[in-house]
């Protein structure tokens, strides 16, 4: 049998009744069928258990519910035969369900606790990290995926809901529920999750996000006896999280951690917030450079950690101590809406509508007029997806590609012909298949990549052997809350995150709430790879990725000497250094298969 890798931090397997009992000496085993066979092995961290006759379910993760209720939605569900509603508690979970004759798995709404199914020689497996299913299924690189991440701004939803990192390793896409049957050579996915219809207005909207921010903050901030720590980087956000503690815990156990950036002008308002709550603000202004220590200093995850910044992780995973760790990364595409929602104000013009239309045409610098031809441009899930296969290379019309479904994919100029073909095939072969109306489809997409982006970067601090991090936003009740307002409200062109502005008062001061700048890390990128040139150069120098036929060696190298203020934007540029360092350091020579 292949051996278990070794993985740090929380993880699992889940097992279907019909497995070998052989995996249970390679690994704890958290809880059995009702039939004694083990069920899920690993070491998942949180985990709340319930039975109901023949049924048995497990939630793992940040189940953030009263003593007996998860029990009590059990036997509700098992009654009746739907056990979607195990979904609907605060917090960020996963839910599992042993039941006669199949096994289900719910992935939570945002898709930060990620989720993946495998077939190999025990059967279906399940668990949240696709390294494991793929050791146990002797899977090597999907070279379709890798092809993917060599696009900016995003991965395409096409490839990252269908595609893992490993052939044969499948995702369990967010806010959907995959069926293994005993007999079954795959799993059945279908969605169990809906986003709410965006109707309320701000006030109603602002009470709503208030609340059910609150209580993911408060649930986590209760359940430790140790001090809260809050990433603070001196936005609102960060901030809001670092209110809503204080107010639950009070600013004695608050403890506010900030990594200082000179050229994002952060820091000062990250003191506004900490005076303002009268909590401590400790800055790590010892923070190294952005591509310090590589290769040594990356973690093993799942996906490319953000290797840029892996060794300022590691520098905020030893100041944040065992306590709760509040992380704000989802606020801006949770309590944001994408400015395809214009589309829907050109068709049902509501009040204010033309001082709408105004104020984003200045902020796109462009009028009114063609802002309006714009959002009455066709659009269809089949369009977008035919324009992004077939302009892969070219950088699309800004205007409509920020009204479209999604993100419109650009490639990398080093990437070669057959990673085009496989990202445009994938493009073609996969349809968008959208969620709900094309503004909160678009909204879901951001979310989404922001939250996958979030669940590796918890990998990476278990990597490195820090705690695990929180991500309040991406909770279930706080993204409907958010979703249920209508994007008008929720986006002024005139005012910055107008709904958590309004949710947030009294809690913060008016000069945070009603901040207009934005930070921008990308001087910190091009000041950490001048300083590591050289060395970042050479570890490039022979590229796996070349030898997958995904990279052009000759090209890259040419773009790299180059790159400085001009040139490829540095997301192309990170996320190069990323796959490329996690390609060699997870796959080896396996890449060149």
């Amino acid at each position: 049998m292949t051996p278990l890798p070794g993985l740090r931090g929380a993880w699992w397997l889940a097992l279907p009744r019909t497995a070998a009992n052989e995996l249970e000496h390679h690994a704890p085993v958290v809880t059995r069928h009702p039939c004694g066979r083990p069920w899920v092995l690993g070491a998942p961290g949180p985990v709340t258990t319930a039975g109901a006759g023949a049924v048995r379910a497990v939630a793992i993760g940040e189940l953030l519910a009263q003593e007996g209720e998860f029990a009590a939605a059990l036997r509700a569900a098992a009654a009746c035969g739907d056990f979607d509603a195990l979904m609907g508690f605060p917090g960020s979970y996963t839910v599992l369900v042993s039941a006669p004759g199949r096994m289900l798995l719910y992935c939570d709404a945002a898709g930060l606790r990620p989720l993946y199914t495998a077939r190999c020689a025990h059967g279906v497996v399940a668990g949240d990290r696709a390294r494991l299913l793929a050791a146990l299924a002797g899977a090597g690189l999907d070279e379709v995926w890798a092809a993917g991440r060599l696009c900016a701004p995003d991965v395409p939803s096409a490839i990252r809901t269908t595609r893992s990192p490993y052939r044969g390793v499948a995702p369990v896409p967010a806010g959907c529920r995959a069926v293994l049957g005993a007999e079954e050579p795959r799993a059945r996915i279908a969605r169990y999750w809906h986003p709410p219809a965006p109707v309320l207005p701000l006030e109603e909207g602002a009470r709503r996000v208030r609340a059910a921010l609150a209580e993911a903050v408060a649930g986590r901030a209760r359940r430790s006896r140790d001090p809260v720590c809050v990433a603070l980087s001196g936005g609102m956000d960060s901030a809001a999280l670092a209110a809503l503690a204080a107010e639950a815990v009070g600013p004695g156990r608050l403890r506010l951690v900030t990594l200082p950036s000179a050229a994002s002008g952060d820091l000062p308002w990250a003191h506004k917030v900490a005076a303002h709550l009268g909590a401590p603000l400790e800055v790590l202004d010892d923070a190294p450079d952005l591509f310090a220590g590589l290769p040594g200093v990356l973690p093993t995850t799942d996906e490319p950690p953000p290797a840029a910044g892996a060794a300022r992780i590691a520098r905020l995973a030893r100041a944040a101590g065992s306590g709760p760790h509040l992380n704000g990364q989802g606020g801006d595409e949770v309590v944001g809406v994408p400015l395809a929602h214009l589309r829907h104000l050109v068709r049902a013009p509501r009040r204010g509508f033309l001082r709408h239309l105004r104020g984003h045409a200045a902020l796109h610098n462009t009028t009114s007029a063609a802002l309006l031809r714009h959002a009455s441009a066709p659009a269809s899930p089949s369009r977008w997806a035919r324009t992004a296969a077939a302009h892969l290379d070219t950088a699309p019309d800004a205007l409509g590609a920020a009204m479209d479904w999604e993100a419109h994919p650009r490639l990398a100029s080093w990437a070669t012909l057959r990673a085009r073909r496989l990202v445009a095939a994938a493009l073609t072969h996969a349809p968008l298949n959208p969620w709900a109306d094309l503004a909160t489809h678009a909204a879901l997409a951001r979310i989404r990549t922001s939250a996958a982006a979030a669940a590796t970067y918890r990998q990476a601090m278990a990597g490195i052997g820090g705690p695990e991090p929180a991500f309040p936003f991406f909770d279930r009740p706080v993204v409907e809350a958010c979703l249920a307002v209508r994007p008008e409200a929720r986006s002024d062109p005139w005012r910055a995150k107008p709904l958590l502005a309004a949710a947030l008062r009294p809690l913060l001061p008016d000069p945070v709430l009603e901040r207009s700048t934005k930070a921008s890390y990308t001087t910190d990128v091009h000041q950490g790879w001048a300083r590591h040139r050289s060395h970042l150069l050479g570890l490039l120098s022979e590229p796996h990725l070349a030898q997958a036929g995904l990279v052009n060696a000759d090209r890259l190298h040419g773009a790299l000497e180059r790159w400085g203020a001009a040139g490829p934007a540095p997301a192309y540029v990170t996320g190069l250094v990323g796959l490329e360092l996690w390609a060699r350091s997870v796959l080896g020579e396996a890449v060149a298969c």
